[in-house]
């Protein structure tokens, strides 16, 4: 049994992004001849506020980013939560496409090919419960290192009213299932 996708992405080498749907990870494992029972997959979910203006910052810091132009053509964050391109990630209005993986809640995302989520979601806010998991489950022991921090005011700053309810609308699957307030 492989223990991870990182041990197949050592053996072979292969496009797997970064924030692939379990989807593309599913078929790309497949067509090395694992199924996705042979392995345990895990990921996180974060606060959807917190995520929000983390996207918006990180579209404008990275130009390669496909959050870039609408980060930057908002010229203020509360602009960039009424873009199409976030609307078409998160929850797409009617008659709108949504990307081709599938819209980013955990429940879309991770969804295997017969329909079924077997994955094992962490809060991030949760994390310290993330390296007993992988110590039981992988005979692992992890820290987990803070990596990519940011000058950022915090979240609860860059909101009003009517831009904490386009967040709550935006992210609704993910606040319901994980209870999620602002």
């Amino acid at each position: 049994m492989i223990s991870s996708v990182s041990e197949i992405r050592s053996k072979v080498n292969c496009d797997i992004a970064h924030h692939a749907s379990l989807r593309t990870v599913q078929d790309h494992i497949e067509s090395l001849g694992y199924k996705i029972d042979d392995f345990k997959i895990f990921t996180t979910v974060r606060n959807p506020w917190d995520r929000a203006v983390s996207i918006y910052h990180y579209g404008l810091k990275n130009p390669k980013s496909v959050w870039n132009k609408a980060a930057v053509e908002a010229g203020a964050f509360n602009n960039f939560l009424n873009s199409s391109i976030l609307a078409r990630h998160f929850r797409p209005d009617p008659g709108q496409t949504p990307v081709a993986q599938g819209t980013y809640d955990i429940d879309t995302f991770c969804q295997a090919k017969d329909g079924s989520v077997p994955v094992t979601v962490f809060r991030m806010e949760e994390l310290d419960m993330l390296p007993p998991w992988l110590e039981q489950n992988f005979n692992l022991e992890r820290s987990l290192p803070h990596v990519n921090e940011t000058e950022r005011r915090a979240y609860r700053n860059y909101y009003d009213e009517e831009s904490r309810a386009r967040v709550a609308w935006l992210f609704e699957n993910d606040i319901r299932r994980f209870g999620y307030i602002f």
